[in-house]
């Protein structure tokens, strides 16, 4: 698409590896947007809605869900390792810390909003945030 000189825009899912791997995650996706050139990079924190089939799984113990500080955690991670220009927009209903801007200018910006926002919510507000959810 590149080669092609269209545009595009990506999405990021954080929190799709469940516990303990989202770091990997957010980097090895960072390193291969790297490559490429999105005009956006869209990024949704993943969220669980009863009665459907990965709720199961998490039910049945089969996947264990990230906690909130985890999926922020991932962002941040992704963010700081993404050093490709283009517009960063977390800002849906998903994002427990919407953040928007363009990258590289507005890296610096965007990861202190996410650790502010994160030290100040603290997992309990962020989870009470994420159990009210209905839909998307």
């Amino acid at each position: 698409m590149d080669e092609a000189g269209m545009h595009y825009s990506v999405i990021f899912l954080y929190g799709l590896g469940g516990h303990n791997y989202g770091m990997g995650h957010a980097i090895k996706t960072a390193e291969v947007l790297n490559q490429l050139s999105p005009v956006r990079v869209l990024a949704s924190g993943l969220s669980i809605f009863p009665d459907t089939p990965l709720m199961e799984e998490v039910r049945r113990g089969e996947f264990v869900e990230a906690t909130e500080t985890e999926k922020i955690q991932e962002l941040y991670t992704f963010v700081n390792t993404l050093n490709i220009h283009t517009l960063l927009d977390a800002t849906n209903v998903s994002n427990m810390m919407p953040v928007y801007g363009h990258l590289p200018d507005d890296k610096e910006k965007i990861l202190a909003m996410l650790k502010q926002g994160a030290d100040e919510q603290g997992e309990e507000r962020l989870r009470m945030r994420r159990d009210s959810m209905r839909s998307l």
